[in-house]
């Protein structure tokens, strides 16, 4: 580096460890380094240390060589419409529209190299995220019937969007994820060679042994190879439920093509519950503002 090194910032990854090296050159201006060890430390202590402080904005940390290669596409569909809750993409709580809480987490993210928006009203987006990488999409995408299968496949076949391996699909509906999140699932669907992970949460209380069906004569059933066993607790329900959580799927651009969202070899990342609220009710903004009110304090 042509220095002599003053401090020296380490961090852990997978079983390596990556840092930078800060130091004074022959001129005496401050240079630094990126070095790559095989060692053991948290990625993302050392991010959150540096957005606390304000030092960087958030960082482009070095990672494994087959994460670094791969071209990553986080995409959030925000259409207008929505029956349960108007305007909910734009709805604001704790005195951000829900869509800048989601531009905001993504933007923080370690591995995520473009980050983009399909909406059928993009002058308002625009406004409200500040800046410029939000596209419209076609009518027929922009009704109540529109699949958000097809609204990703008109994004990732885009000229300018073909050049990506890995597709995230991240809903600013549900606010509460973080980019640790984030991060997270695109990295296990790149050490596991997996075609897709879906994020999901705890289900215990609408275990499938728990859910039952009203006939027309009124008689209160079960679904069929479900029957309840009432003497156990719910978390004793085997094996556990878990419910897709509409915050973040990541896939390969190759297995969206080809099976959809989430499909293929799918694999889950497990989010905690407090982080798992999707809003398509005013019960469900009610109990999201409280959990990022609580956040928060």
């Amino acid at each position: 580096m042509g220095s002599t090194p003053h401090t020296t910032l380490g961090i852990i990854r997978g079983g390596l460890v990556y840092g930078v090296v800060m130091g004074r050159g022959n001129d005496g201006d401050w240079i630094s380094d990126w070095f790559s060890l095989d060692l053991s430390f948290d990625l993302y202590l050392i991010n959150d240390l540096v957005l606390d402080l304000g030092l960087w904005p958030p960082l482009s940390f070095s990672v494994r060589p087959q994460r670094r290669s791969m071209n990553i596409l986080a995409i959030t569909p925000a259409r207008a419409g929505s029956k349960g809750l108007p305007g909910k993409n734009t709805k604001v709580m704790c005195g951000k529209p829900l869509i800048k809480w989601c531009v905001e987490e993504v933007a923080k993210s370690i591995l995520v190299n473009t980050h983009v928006i399909t909406t059928d009203y993009v002058g308002r987006i625009q406004a409200i995220v500040g800046w410029e990488n939000v596209i419209g999409r076609p009518d027929e995408l922009s009704t109540d019937s529109a699949k958000l299968i097809d609204v990703l496949i008109d994004v990732v076949t885009r000229e300018e969007y073909t050049k990506y391996d890995v597709i995230v699909e991240v809903l600013c509906t549900n606010p509460l994820f973080t980019y640790k999140d984030l991060d997270s699932i695109i990295t296990k669907l790149i050490d596991h060679k997996a075609d897709s992970v879906v994020g999901v949460c705890n289900a215990q209380e609408t275990h499938p042994q728990r859910l039952k069906w009203i006939g027309d004569d009124g008689i209160l059933r079960e679904f069929e190879g479900q029957e309840e066993r009432p003497n156990l607790n719910r978390q004793d329900y085997r094996p556990l439920a878990y419910k897709r959580t509409a915050g973040i799927i990541a896939m390969t651009r190759e297995s969206l093509i080809s099976h959809g969202r989430g499909g293929g070899k799918r694999l889950a990342y497990i989010m905690p519950e407090e982080r798992c609220v999707d809003i398509d009710t005013e019960m469900d903004f009610i109990l999201a503002e409280a959990l990022m009110k609580r956040r928060m304090a």
